[in-house]
Order: C-alpha cells, then structure tokens, then sequence
C-alpha cells in the first residue's frame, strides 16, 4: 500500500486567516500609497514658504491672524508668474 502522506496537501487557512491577510495586505498598500503622495508633494510642491510669512499665531480664537505692516514679493508658487505682485497688508 503506497503512502498517501505524502501526497497531502497542507490544509486551506481558515476564514479568518484570509480576512486577516487582506487586511494586512490592504493597509501596506493604503500605507505605500501614502508613502508616495507624500514624497511627491515633498519632492514637486509648491514652495509655500513665501505665504506663511504673511501669518503670526496669535491668543485670539483663532489660532492664525495676518501679520500687520508685512510686504511680500510674489512671483508663483510653481510656475513664475509673468510679473512679481506684491502683497500689503496694512495695520
């Protein structure tokens, strides 16, 4: 009589085992998604720099108000704009 162990194949994961599996497999792919947008928008965003210096925190409810007496030059964020604008705000 042959030996019909060796011809056995290792039994089927259980519902639970799959569901975990495509649950794990899901949130490394959320997770490499976000991964990549985040290097992208690192690598190729817009220099936001210039417009943060128009903003000072502040006590108020709101946490960020315009900053009086600032004068900025503007030229684009991504592209260059034909002419640099220049923005003013008063006291």
């Amino acid at each position: 009589m042959a030996n019909q162990q060796g011809n056995q194949s290792p039994p089927a994961p259980s519902r639970r085992q799959r569901i975990g599996t495509r649950v794990a497999a899901t949130l490394i792919a959320i997770f490499l998604m976000f991964s990549v947008a985040e290097v992208g928008a690192r690598l190729f965003g817009p220099d936001i720099g210039v417009l943060v210096r128009l903003f000072e925190e502040t006590d108020d409810p709101r946490p960020y108000v315009l900053k009086p007496n600032v004068e900025i030059e503007f030229s684009g964020l991504r592209e260059p704009l034909g002419r640099t604008i220049i923005w003013q705000v008063n006291s």
